[in-house]
């Protein structure tokens, strides 16, 4: 891991409860880097960095859009059980 994700993930895990840290994948897994937004009609999910200083690291991004309402809703409501 590097040393300022392992900075980052440490200062999360003195201010975040436990739980949501309780399906997190082992460090011997290989992990994605992952994000989702929903609206009540459409939903992205993928790698891409959401603003410019993300996206000027020049890694290789992808991202999924889909406009359809159940779709959307359906993340929107996995995103909220991981959170609350």
């Amino acid at each position: 891991m590097k040393l300022a994700h392992y900075c980052i993930y440490a200062a999360q895990r003195l201010i975040k409860p436990p739980k949501f840290f309780a399906n997190q994948v082992p460090n011997s897994h290989p992990t994605l880097h992952a994000k989702a937004l929903a609206s009540e009609k459409t939903s992205i999910i993928g790698s891409h960095n959401l603003i410019a200083t993300g996206v000027r690291f020049g890694t290789a991004e992808i991202s999924l859009e889909r406009r359809e309402a159940d779709f959307a809703n359906t993340v929107r409501s996995l995103i909220l059980r991981e959170v609350t």
